[in-house]
């Protein structure tokens, strides 16, 4: 009940608003073709309108190009990020893969160091 009355309320408000900024519109006055217009500010023919619909349609497809360009901006940070971690990614399975071929080395020579002393200690 009390949010249909405030529904109603902001209805006739928006209505009063409305009517009021209507009262207040600019006036409209007939000239003759050579006739000095008797306001400051454009007179408004068909070629005025196409100039004004055209501007509005470069205004349109310019918004919907940066849009274009920020969605594919976005899609190329997206790929820079992708392509950097699997960079960093193979250049760590590289560095374990050469960790492990150097301690593959070491622990073959510890172990045939290791055979020659004890073969050495055996023939004694």
């Amino acid at each position: 009940m009390v949010v249909q009355l405030r529904m109603d309320n902001m209805k006739i408000l928006l209505t009063l608003l409305f009517s009021i900024n209507l009262c207040f519109a600019q006036q409209i006055k007939p000239i003759s073709k050579n006739d000095r217009a008797p306001f400051d500010g454009f007179v408004i023919d068909k070629q005025f309108e196409q100039d004004r619909r055209k501007d509005r349609e470069l205004l349109e497809l310019e918004k919907d190009k940066n849009r274009v360009l920020r969605e594919l901006g976005k899609v190329r940070l997206g790929r820079e990020d992708f392509y950097r971690k699997e960079a960093e990614r193979a250049k760590s399975e590289a560095v374990k893969q050469q960790w492990k071929t150097v301690l593959y080395f070491v622990g073959g020579i510890l172990i045939g160091g290791a055979s020659v002393y004890l073969g050495s200690r055996v023939a004694k």
